[in-house]
């Protein structure tokens, strides 16, 4: 399938590479095959971005694929001079890296903390998926970094565990169990949340709540166990799923 859609990308480009061609030859517009080149090279940029968003993979990957095929229609759309998508794209770097610094501060010092230990990968990882391990209320936090938690293979102590996601720069994968109850909690800043399959992304996304609830009898291990999971993400992702 990957390579089908990827396939289908390429021929896009190239059609339409052919068709630009035919006309300006034709003298249904007026571009040189210099002109042509030198405006729409930034095409590859878009398709490099397109590729991005159809391969399978996390929300994060797909926020980068759409950044990078927004940078190449802008650059197209600068050298075209058609305004409705011109942008200074030296504005852009300008305010990035500020903000970056501003967000980042912001949910640190905003968000959310469980009463626990905390845990940090900081140009790093962070992986608790083999071995057997105790669950408690804990804090995560992945800074230009990852984590990755497989809770399936955890001890999962009875009554409400509280655990707090913060991905800054990073990305945090959070594998659950389906027999337990599930309340996920999310919000994100030029970033993107999943959350049992259901996705938020974009410059801001508010607070997102999704659960869920198996009909569980009085007499399974995890009966009684409840699972609160708080996410933020900025300029990063966080997954939660079952598998």
């Amino acid at each position: 399938m990957k390579e089908y859609v990827s396939r289908i990308l390429l021929g896009v480009f190239i059609l339409s590479i052919g068709v630009i061609a035919l006309l300006s030859n034709f003298g249904v517009i007026d571009y040189s095959l210099g002109e042509l080149i030198r405006n729409f090279w930034p095409l590859l940029i878009v398709y490099w971005g397109l590729q991005l968003l159809a391969k399978p993979g996390n929300i994060v990957q797909r926020i980068i694929g759409l950044f990078v095929a927004f940078i190449g229609v802008v650059l197209i759309a600068n050298r075209i001079e058609y305004e409705p998508l011109m942008f200074d794209l030296s504005t852009l770097w300008q305010l990035l890296l500020p903000m970056i610094f501003i967000l980042a501060g912001v949910s640190l010092l905003t968000g959310k903390r469980a009463l626990g230990k905390s845990h940090y990968a900081v140009l790093s990882g962070l992986e608790r998926k083999r071995d057997q391990w105790m669950l408690s209320s804990e804090n995560y936090t992945a800074l230009l970094g990852g984590v990755e938690l497989d809770m399936r293979r955890a001890e999962i102590p009875k009554g409400e565990t509280h655990i707090h996601l913060t991905a800054l720069f990073g990305g945090i994968e959070v594998k659950v169990p389906q027999d337990l109850t599930i309340i996920c909690e999310g919000k994100a800043a030029f970033g993107g949340i999943e959350q049992l399959g259901d996705e938020s992304a974009g410059i801001f996304t508010s607070k997102k709540v999704t659960t869920h609830r198996p009909n569980l009898p009085e007499s399974h291990p995890n009966f009684g166990k409840t699972l609160h999971l708080y996410s933020s993400a900025t300029f990063g992702g966080i997954e939660i799923d079952f598998s």
